[in-house]
Parts: structure tokens; C-alpha cells; sequence
């Protein structure tokens, strides 16, 4: 697993709960000092779901909103084995 992938794994680990791709953003950055793009960690995050560390959610919103679905992130019970073992 690249350095990436588990600090956004832990960042999605500390977040605790449904997060988008832009507060994981905003984790790295406060809590590792890291300036990534969204691009390359949106490619981070769907390796992590490739590899099941990850579960992605899409949330629609009202009929009369015409934004795009939202997507949110969870650790997986596998993710969280990983961070415990290799942490």
C-alpha cells in the first residue's frame, strides 16, 4: 500500500463516520502536513475500495436540487485490521 493510501485510510479512520473526498482533503493537510490534490487522492481512495480497506456511498439529493450525487467514504472492518497491524 502506498504512503498515501494509509494516511488517507487514516484519515478516513479518524473522521469517523461517512466523509467526503474534500474533508479527507482538508485531514491530510491539519493533521499530516500534506498538500495533495483531489485528483490523486480520489485515485487513492478508489484503490483503497478496490482493496476493500474502503466502502464508497452515494447520497442523492432532492428532486429539486440539481447538484451531483454526493459521494462519502467508510473503513471497512478490513481497513480497520489494517491500520491495527500495520499502524
Amino acid at each position: 500500500m502506498s504512503s498515501l493510501e494509509e494516511v488517507a485510510l487514516l484519515s478516513v479512520s479518524i473522521l469517523n463516520g461517512n466523509v467526503g473526498a474534500l474533508c479527507t482533503k482538508r485531514e491530510l493537510e491539519k493533521e499530516f502536513s500534506m498538500k495533495i490534490s483531489l485528483a490523486k487522492l480520489y485515485v487513492a481512495l478508489m484503490k483503497l475500495i478496490r482493496k476493500s480497506y474502503l466502502r464508497s456511498i452515494t447520497m442523492e439529493h432532492s428532486a429539486t436540487e440539481k447538484e451531483r450525487p454526493q459521494r462519502f467514504y467508510q473503513i471497512t472492518e478490513k481497513g480497520r485490521m489494517y491500520l491495527l497491524f500495520h499502524g
